[in-house]
């Protein structure tokens, strides 16, 4: 029962093919990745298993829509 924010990642040498990182969103902020690095592309409901896109960010006051 929880949300999750999804982060595409890049081939590393762990995983060699682009994958998925998801991250709870009751996570504490100062423990998510920084937003100016990487940003979430969606987020996932584990209850009704839904993808939604994020289409858009409030960072430090500027809003940046894409």
């Amino acid at each position: 029962m929880s949300k999750y924010y999804v982060y595409q990642r890049a081939p590393t040498a762990q995983y060699p093919f682009l994958h998925y990182h998801y991250v709870r969103t009751t996570m504490p902020k100062v423990h998510l990745p920084n937003i100016h690095h990487e940003r979430p592309l969606y987020i996932y409901d584990d209850v009704t298993k839904a993808y939604t896109p994020i289409t858009g960010f409030v960072v430090e006051g500027f809003s940046q829509m894409y």
